[in-house]
């Protein structure tokens, strides 16, 4: 279009929400909501940023707290239908930025796009940055390492980041490639599996994914259920930490029809069912545990780090009944812990004399129907009534049981 490729900034916009920044403004200085986004005339519905927000009222004009747009900002955009917008001025980089500790929106103000530890290494970001979420992606630093779908900035796209404390001064390093765009690296969501973008997404970062044991292979789809409503999905890779987006309701009337896009989505406080899609054409319902025992709830913004397993854990420490009882000479006793802890299991008499100790050990944990097994054979000692002691982590379980000889 004649137009310099670092001033012109073009963006493609899908129906619903779009998570957007501008590497370019108006060489005019003129940076109001409605100078900028005017093209698009009413297919803009509603504009949101970090704390402010803007609202179109169908004529041309905008209220709303959210009067100008920044350089260093990034802003969820809805439409009401797939759009392009084009903004011409002068380059906004360089940028500098102030994070507060938790979640930031920021704007990417480089045409050229460059990878996550490309961009932060040695800035006054790297180190305190966690997390940072993007469009229906995120990416997480763990031991030392970015981990997601999300492998680096583009031109023209917002993100929130995720910091651990806050800091000043924060500017992107300078690109040193010349790519518009990173590889593509997302396989396109079959169309049974489709979902549509919100403002409001969650992330379960799936470190593990298997199914009797084996692990997940690769072209399997995880995806996300609210009820019977597909809110999420992503392909499984082999031996790479998953990030599943679970998309959240838009519940603000004033983004008019564009609320049907997002009907019976999560609510916070919902706990989607995961599901494995395999490439076998099986489908299998999936066990969600949290990597630290916090809640799986969704919330509108935010992540965590989870395992899946077809295998149902228990809740608790269980002593089940041992059988035979009463029993001649041998009986079985078996038993589940709800995670990895030291096991004793031992034998008393009714004078709480140690008659047998039958297990002492560190165990795993086991789904509910795999539970551990120890058999006592009494055939050295008399008949009578005597006591079982499951002792496992902090819980003790006692169970009468009777030799009969």
């Amino acid at each position: 279009d004649g137009q310099c490729d670092i001033g012109d900034v073009d963006l493609a916009l899908n129906a619903g929400a779009n998570l957007i920044s501008f590497f370019a403004l108006p060489e005019d200085g003129d940076y109001s909501v409605g100078n900028i986004f005017g093209p698009l005339n009413e297919n803009a519905i509603k504009i949101f940023g970090e704390s402010s927000v803007a609202l179109q009222l169908g004529d041309g004009s905008w209220v709303g707290s959210l009067t100008d747009v920044s350089d260093d900002d990034g802003y969820w955009l809805i439409t009401a239908d797939a759009d392009v917008l084009e903004v011409q001025g002068l380059p906004t980089a360089p940028v500098s930025y102030s994070a507060n500790e938790g979640n930031n929106l920021f704007s990417y103000p480089h045409l050229y796009s460059q990878g996550i530890a490309e961009g932060l290494d040695g800035t006054t970001a790297d180190g305190n940055v966690l997390a940072i979420y993007g469009e229906g992606g995120m990416t997480a630093l763990v031991d030392g390492e970015w981990y997601g779908s999300i492998t680096g900035f583009e031109g023209g796209s917002g993100y929130w980041f995720v910091a651990s404390s806050s800091f000043n001064n924060f500017e992107y390093n300078v690109p040193t490639g010349t790519a518009a765009r990173l590889a593509h690296t997302l396989p396109e969501v079959p169309e049974n599996l489709s979902f549509n973008q919100s403002v409001h997404q969650y992330f379960y970062m799936i470190s593990d994914a298997s199914v009797a044991g084996y692990e997940l292979n690769t072209g399997d789809w995880i995806v996300a259920y609210n009820d019977d409503v597909v809110v999420g999905a992503r392909q499984y890779k082999s031996g790479q930490m998953i990030d599943l987006p679970i998309m959240g309701q838009m519940t603000d009337t004033d983004t008019r029809d564009v609320n049907d896009l997002t009907s019976g989505y999560c609510k916070p406080g919902d706990i989607p069912t995961i599901k494995v899609h395999r490439t076998n054409g099986e489908i299998i319902e999936m066990v969600v545990t949290s990597n630290d025992g916090s809640s799986v709830e969704y919330q509108s913004i935010g992540h965590t780090f989870v395992t899946l397993s077809d295998i149902v854990l228990p809740n608790t420490v269980s002593l089940h009944d041992a059988y035979p009882n009463p029993f001649n000479p041998s009986t079985t006793i078996s038993y589940n812990v709800p995670s990895d802890m030291n096991v004793n299991l031992s034998v008393y008499d009714l004078r709480g004399r140690l008659v047998a100790e039958l297990v002492n050990g560190f165990h795993e944990a086991r789904g509910v129907s795999d539970p551990y097994m120890a058999v006592w054979n009494a055939d050295m000692q008399s008949s009578g009534i005597y006591f079982v002691r499951l002792t496992a982590g902090t819980t003790v379980q006692n169970q009468k049981i009777m030799l009969i000889k």
